[in-house]
């Protein structure tokens, strides 16, 4: 929400998921970014994720099955996760 744009709030709550990814043993995580959603992608490279390559994925609308075209973005992760 805009009212917590700025707080470090998203910031927070990525780096706690990072961590539970990394103690259960994931060494290179994915995460999906819309293509288009540019502020979305600076805070994802921000926090240290990086654009591997581009995906595609269906969704369901009330028009119908759609493709929504994405970024998948990695972050290695382990002992630097949340630093």
């Amino acid at each position: 929400a805009a009212t917590h744009r700025g707080t470090g709030v998203a910031a927070r709550l990525l780096r706690e998921g990072e961590e539970r990814l990394a103690a259960a043993g994931v060494k290179t995580a994915p995460l999906e970014c819309t293509q288009g959603n540019d502020r979305a992608q600076r805070f994802y490279e921000k926090m240290g994720w990086r654009v591997a390559c581009p995906g595609v994925q269906e969704i369901d609308t009330p028009e119908g099955r759609q493709s929504l075209d994405n970024w998948i973005m990695e972050k290695s992760l382990g002992t630097s996760a949340g630093v």
